[in-house]
């Protein structure tokens, strides 16, 4: 995508943040004022994001993360959050 065609001022649902959370950082830093969601199923994956949020809290106006693993309701669990 062309640069200067860049989505603005939107939310972005991103499933699989990842360790580097790569998506919300670059969102946060490039001026687009689009506001990230991302959601983990990966403890190690919030737990970097935990890290994140301390060492720069100024991206939590611009990126939240959120953890919860998904049980199949066949097996008679349902979704349980941290």
């Amino acid at each position: 995508m062309d640069r200067r065609q860049q989505i603005t001022g939107k939310t972005i649902y991103h499933f699989g943040t990842g360790t580097h959370h790569i998506v919300g950082l670059t969102q946060a830093a490039n001026g687009s004022d689009n506001v990230v969601f991302g959601i983990t199923a990966s403890i190690v994956e919030y737990e970097a994001y935990i890290k994140l949020a301390n060492e720069r809290p100024q991206l939590l106006k611009s990126y939240l993360a959120y953890f919860a693993t998904f049980i199949s309701p066949m097996r008679g669990s349902a979704v349980r959050e941290l």
